[in-house]
């Protein structure tokens, strides 16, 4: 929702020429995250075509990412499938992580990374 025609309204941007029919365009957000908020950073990439203009800016780092763990003891019951209840947040980027489901839920289509820990 901002004029500047780039994903973000702060950035930097990077050109590079590939030759006189195309060129690509990469932004790379610097957005503050002392908040607790990643939604501001990340790098996209877009290409202009000397026949079709520029491509839409897609979105190649900065996505959701967890790091979740347990807490207190969980009995485990030999011979049948068991859900381990992570229900401990060590780092959330987005807050996407539920942990009264013991889920991660996607906001979106991408890649996301989720890091668990387990002792058995």
């Amino acid at each position: 929702n901002n004029t500047t025609g780039y994903p973000l309204t702060y950035g930097f941007v990077k050109n590079e020429k590939h030759s006189n029919y195309r060129f690509t365009q990469y932004f790379y957000g610097n957005a503050d995250t002392t908040s607790g908020s990643y939604d501001h950073v990340g790098t996209w990439i877009r290409h202009w075509w000397a026949d079709s203009g520029w491509t839409a800016w897609q979105k190649i780092s900065g996505f959701a990412h967890a790091n979740i763990g347990t807490t207190g003891r969980q009995a485990l019951i030999k011979g049948e499938n068991n859900k381990i209840k992570y229900n401990r947040i060590i780092k959330d980027s987005h807050k996407l992580f539920d942990t009264k489901n013991n889920r991660f839920v996607a906001s979106h289509a991408g890649m996301h990374l989720v890091s668990a820990s387990l002792y058995i």
